[in-house]
Formats: C-alpha cells, structure tokens, sequence
C-alpha cells in the first residue's frame, strides 16, 4: 500500500499468486511469465487484474501494475521478503485459501478484518484513525499539495483505476485556500511581469 498507488482494499485482499499477483516480463502488453523467460533472473512482480476482480473493471480492462523493487536498509529487495513470505512464512499460519495474504489464524482477510489492521497500524504510528480508503485520498492530496504535473495526476489515476474528475473531486481532500493558492500565486507573478515590462 505505500510502495505502489494505494489500490482498494479488495485488491489486496483477494491477490492471489499466479491470477492477479504474477512474475515475469511483461513488454507492451506481452506477459512472459518468468519460467518461460530466458533470464528468469530479471523477471519482476506485477498486479494483473481482469474486469471482474476490481470496481471500475468494466471501464478500464485489464490492469497491470508493476510492483517496485525496492532495497531496505537491511539489504534485502521486497522482491526478497515476497519470496520469504511465499517460502516460508504464509505456510506457518497454515491458511485454508489460495490468497497471498492472510491472518494470523489462517483465515482469509475479510474487508472488515483488513479495515481493522490498518486502523490499528494507523493509531500504532500516528494516534490517529485510519482505513485503506484514507491512504488513498492521502496520497492523492499529498499530490495535488506538491503540485506535480498533470501527467503525473493522469498516471495516479489510471494507477487508482479512476478519471482525474474522480480523482481531483473525491479523493483530493486539500481545503479551499490550499486549492487556490497555484493559481493566485500565478496571477500575483503575472501581475507583477505586467508593472514590471512597463518601467
């Protein structure tokens, strides 16, 4: 959830290694999974969802999202710690599904059980109240308050599964006086260019 565009809460739920957590290569639109690859040894981690396994499905298709290979200060890769999790650790809690994540006792996450660690994550780290969903619009307003450029905004939305009207309307969460402070630090810049080319 922090590596990558925070997706909704199902997707997480309902990864499952080899549908819609895959490894492999994937060129354009062309996926070579990685035994098939003729360096197995470059193959990457990619989300692969189908329209039915999320929301907007029906509007966007099928959905790739590279997972980023992110070095610790530990010196292990996430690609590492996903390879532990998958080789060692999942079977410890011997879970009775197929999902790549699970609770302690085995049992698949529910929304309502997933709500419930991140909310607790949340208040562990920041004495605060949070959900899946908070991440997202604060990722989004994180965003619009650095005002990156609008491909970026256009990247985040295709990577949330949503339109930048979505975006921009519901999940940037900026107040009024955060939204108006690019455009009248603009206008105050044109303003003075203007007295200025008439000394």
């Amino acid at each position: 959830m922090t590596l990558m565009p925070p997706d909704r809460q199902r997707t997480y739920r309902e990864l499952v290694e080899g549908k819609t957590l895959v490894q492999g290569e994937l060129n354009g639109s062309h996926f070579t999974p990685k035994k098939r690859m003729a360096n197995p040894e470059n193959a990457k981690w990619y989300i692969r969802l189908e329209a039915p396994d999320y929301k907007t499905g029906n509007t966007y298709g099928t959905w790739w999202g590279e997972v980023p290979n992110v070095r610790y200060p530990d010196g292990k890769t996430f690609y590492g710690y996903i390879d532990e999790w998958l080789n060692h650790w999942r079977q410890v809690f011997a879970p009775n599904h197929q999902y790549f994540f699970t609770q302690p006792n085995g049992k698949p996450f529910k929304a309502s059980s997933l709500k419930e660690l991140i909310r607790r994550v949340f208040y562990r780290l920041l004495d605060v109240p949070g959900t899946p969903h908070i991440l997202r619009k604060m990722f989004i307003t994180y965003l619009y308050e650095k005002q990156v450029p609008g491909h970026v905004l256009d990247s985040a939305a295709l990577a949330m599964h949503h339109s930048r009207h979505m975006q921009a309307q519901s999940y940037n969460r900026q107040e009024q006086s955060d939204k108006l402070r690019p455009i009248l630090t603009l206008t105050v810049e044109l303003a003075q260019q203007a007295v200025g080319s008439q000394t």
